[in-house]
């Protein structure tokens, strides 16, 4: 997966990781619908969300370098 040149995450607050990428996802409904009712309840955005999961999970793994 290429990374978009230029492309920087710019949202106040946010930690700024340098290049970022695009990934289409594919969810069951549930699921979908599940995130979006977590996202209301803790007043942040469904990729808000997922990024932290996959920070914590990439955390997790010990033969990940973060």
């Amino acid at each position: 997966m290429a990374s978009m040149p230029g492309t920087k995450a710019s949202q106040s607050g946010m930690t700024c990781y340098g290049d970022v990428v695009e990934v289409g996802l594919l969810l069951p409904a549930n699921w979908a619908e599940a995130l979006v009712e977590m996202s209301k309840r803790k007043q942040q955005s469904v990729g808000q969300l997922l990024r932290a999961m996959i920070d914590r999970g990439l955390s997790d793994d010990e033969s990940y370098c973060l």
